[in-house]
Formats: C-alpha cells, structure tokens, sequence
C-alpha cells in the first residue's frame, strides 16, 4: 500500500505541476502561500492517509475559550472537510482529516486538500486578526488557488 500512496503523491505533483516525493518517513509536506504547511503521512495499519496542519498559536485569555466554542460547533457539522483542535505540545491550532487509500486518487485528493486549504487559511486569518465570525464550510473546486511547494 505505500507504494500506492507513493503512486497518488506522484499524480497530485503532477495535477499541480510539482515533483512530489516522500521523504525518508515516508511523508510529503507542502508549503501553502508561505502561509501553513501541510502533511501528508500514510498510515499503512488503517489504510489511510492522515492530512494534517499546524495553523497558528493559540492566543490566551477568552478569546481561546470563544475558539474553542467554534472549533467545536465547526467540528459538529457532518460532511466536513477537516477536524479542528489544539496540539498541546506546541499550543497550535490544528486542522486534520483521513482519507482512505482505497480508490483514492490523485485528483481526488487534489479536490480535498483545495478545499482543505481554504478552510485552513479562514481559521488561521480568523484567530490571527481575533475575528470569530461564523466560518461557514468552504465549497471551491479549484485546484489552482494556492501556490503548492514541497
């Protein structure tokens, strides 16, 4: 299987005009609008692909505690794109999702992480300018908007 993972890396580099490979954990991370990154990992025990990003520091006080109340309201609603939460390792905002491998392309998975992206840059806008408005799910299909980099 991860040389299926390694095949639908290949043709997402492709989609978006990179040359993708893993790295020596087997994982790719790319570098949205020097903005975020994002990473790719396979997870070969439950056939998946784990997509995740560190967004942005957790700012303290009540406004953390009003993000929190929107992660949660924004994590309720199903199908979503992405689950926000906190790494308590590094007090970042975090957003994730899985994929399963099984019929899993590489412009299926170009489709998601667009819209991944979106959604990934309204949060890290929204805490970083302290702007909570509802942040409504992101509906695009256009691979092009953000500048991919390995």
């Amino acid at each position: 299987m991860m040389d299926r993972f390694e095949e639908i890396v290949k043709e997402l580099g492709a989609i978006v005009n990179l040359p993708l490979h893993l790295d020596k954990q087997g994982r790719v991370r790319l570098n949205v609008n020097q903005l975020f990154s994002v990473q790719l990992e396979f997870e070969p025990d439950k056939e998946r692909i784990l997509i995740a990003s560190f967004l942005c520091e957790m700012p303290p006080g009540k406004f953390r505690e009003n993000l929190f109340k929107e992660c949660l309201k924004t994590n309720f609603f199903v199908p979503t794109i992405g689950i926000l939460g906190l790494s308590q390792r590094n007090n970042q905002l975090v957003l994730f999702d899985y994929l399963p491998i099984q019929k899993l392309t590489g412009q299926k998975l170009a489709d998601f992480l667009t819209i991944f992206f979106q959604k990934a840059d309204l949060w890290r806008t929204a805490v970083q300018t302290g702007v909570l408005t509802p942040i409504t799910q992101v509906k695009s299909q256009n691979p092009s908007l953000f500048d991919l980099k390995p």
